[in-house]
């Protein structure tokens, strides 16, 4: 969820994160953020592919993380 409110979000399942990384690694416009050897994050490539635009987003959905500059998003994209 990017700009939403995340106070009340339960946490995930194994079988629910499992399938939510699954999901990233299914798009090669997606990307798993990673800081110290753990998920904490999602990176995605959006293009509209009426007027050739393209949007870039990384949530960052761990706090403890935020402020930070060590994590890292891979595969490395080359545009």
């Amino acid at each position: 969820m990017y700009g939403g409110d995340t106070t009340n979000l339960p946490p995930k399942t194994m079988k629910e994160a499992k399938k939510f990384i699954q999901s990233i690694k299914a798009n090669k416009f997606e990307w798993c953020v990673e800081f110290e050897e753990r998920l904490v994050g999602q990176a995605r490539l959006s293009v509209n592919e009426i007027d050739n635009q393209a949007r870039y987003a990384v949530g960052l959905f761990d706090p403890s993380i935020w402020g930070h500059r060590n994590y890292t998003i891979s595969p490395t994209l080359y545009i």
